[in-house]
């Protein structure tokens, strides 16, 4: 889990030690884009960004979503990429085009977590019996201000964290 801020970092570690999941993550302080991306390991890119309604000014905001479909397009072939943003004009500025748009409210803010199939190179169909989605991976996030949430099968939850990376095996 990454994030620029400090206090972002020190609250994902508090919910990950409750969560019981602490031993597998890797905390640090930094720009998104410095978020190390194990090679040759399926998982999951999630990022939070700004979006310009509490924090951040729309027209700056532009360059980050534009890097963030940078760093997808170039770190994380394989992955499958999260953007929970209620900002979808800022949305289009990642480049990408998403396989899937889910709908949250945060409070009174129309939110979407936009899915991404990450891949390197040319696309390649999954088999009939391969999963096409993480679906089927137990996982969860929540978003930084803790009133939208998106959760899979499992408990533990993860929260205030720009980016989060996960790995599965």
């Amino acid at each position: 889990a990454t994030d620029y801020s400090e206090r972002a970092i020190e609250n994902a570690r508090k919910n990950a030690i409750a969560a019981g999941v602490a031993g597998l993550i890797d905390f640090a302080v930094c720009d998104f884009a410095a978020t190390e991306i194990p090679p040759g390991v399926p998982g999951i890119f999630y990022v939070n960004p700004e979006y310009g309604e509490r924090l951040g000014d729309v027209k700056e905001l532009e360059e980050t979503y534009s890097r963030i479909g940078d760093f997808m397009k170039q770190h994380c072939g394989g992955y499958f990429g999260y953007v929970f943003t209620g900002n979808l004009e800022l949305a289009k500025k990642i480049g990408l085009k998403a396989k899937r748009r889910i709908e949250f409210y945060t409070s009174t803010i129309d939110c979407r977590l936009l899915e991404y199939e990450l891949y390197s190179g040319s696309r390649v169909l999954p088999n009939d019996n391969a999963s096409s989605s993480p679906a089927s991976l137990s996982w969860s996030i929540v978003s930084r201000n803790s009133r939208a949430s998106a959760t899979s099968e499992s408990d533990n939850t993860l929260t205030s964290a720009t980016s989060l990376s996960f790995f599965f095996t």
